[in-house]
């Protein structure tokens, strides 16, 4: 029977979500369609043909939105994550988030952030992960934190995971690398890509023109978008997601506020220096609560 709009949950959207990444991700969203809606036995439901609650709908501009009428939690949810589910294979989508303290630190001055916020903001970056083809960190994030980046908290795939590495000095003594199954791709130096003693089944490197030992921003987004994965996460550290923002590459950017003070520590994001506030940006942006945590999701597509 059709999933009435009362019975809707937070995992009932999430079902949505997933299942709407993947039929985005195969090109079967039919160009007609102009809602779609959740039947509770036959899943996805364009144009409510099988008269299920609809949970979007296409706006004048062609982007899918929520539909009216949603409990605000499940609408909240929409808000948040309908662009990505909905991620269009012929051009990139690139996210960025940190979590950080009241006073712009993301973790304390020996690298330790486990963790600045709370379970409810771990949660999200997992979703995060689960609907983006790769989460991109860099090499000093890996040393300092040794994450997974997996979806072990949500239902979803795990996402390709990249490192960003050009003088391709990681070790393979980290966790990262014990997931054979889910894809790591390393990101270095075209110069140094023999310069490795990992296996080819735990890894795979990819080599890039690099500039004073760094590797351009917009060069790796396109050469990742060349091998198919267009959503991409770049789930920090600080110096990472700000050279992504300051190359202009980032189309969301997410930064989710603990009322936690650290003091001296590893800041957060980092630009270039401004003279007069005018030269500030002031993107766009909608807030999302999480705990006691409050994130600013930011347009920077605008």
């Amino acid at each position: 029977m059709p999933t009435p709009r009362s019975a809707l949950s937070p995992d009932t959207i999430w079902d949505f979500l997933c299942n709407l990444k993947q039929t985005t991700a195969q090109s079967e969203i039919p160009e007609s369609a102009t809602s779609i809606g959740w039947h509770a036995d036959s899943g996805l439901d364009f144009d409510s043909q099988s008269g299920s609650a609809v949970l979007t709908k296409r706006n004048d501009a062609g982007d899918w939105v929520p539909a009216e009428g949603l409990p605000s939690a499940e609408w909240d949810m929409l808000v948040l994550y309908l662009a990505l589910a909905t991620v269009s294979k012929e051009k990139p989508f690139i996210t960025a988030h940190l979590g950080q303290s009241v006073d712009g630190r993301i973790a304390a001055s020996n690298g330790s952030s486990h963790y600045v916020t709370g379970p409810e903001n771990i949660l999200h970056l997992h979703r995060m992960r689960a609907l983006s083809d790769a989460v991109v960190v860099g090499a000093r994030t890996v040393e300092l934190d040794d994450p997974q980046l997996t979806t072990r908290k949500v239902s979803g795939p795990d996402p390709v995971r990249i490192i960003i590495d050009p003088t391709n000095r990681i070790s393979i003594n980290h966790k990262i690398f014990a997931e054979a199954d889910t894809p790591t791709l390393v990101v270095c130096d075209k110069r140094l890509v023999g310069d490795t003693s990992a296996s080819s089944s735990k890894l795979r490197i990819l080599g890039l023109d690099s500039d004073e030992g760094r590797i351009s921003p917009k060069l790796i987004v396109d050469s990742l978008f060349a091998m198919g994965l267009t959503s991409l996460f770049i789930e920090g550290g600080g110096l990472t997601v700000s050279r992504f923002l300051q190359a202009g590459v980032l189309h969301r950017l997410q930064v989710t506020v603990a009322p936690v003070l650290i003091g001296d520590g590893i800041p957060s994001i980092t630009l270039h220096k401004i003279f007069d506030l005018s030269d500030a940006l002031r993107p766009p942006c909608r807030t999302s609560f999480f705990g006691q945590d409050v994130m600013f999701n930011f347009d920077m597509s605008q």
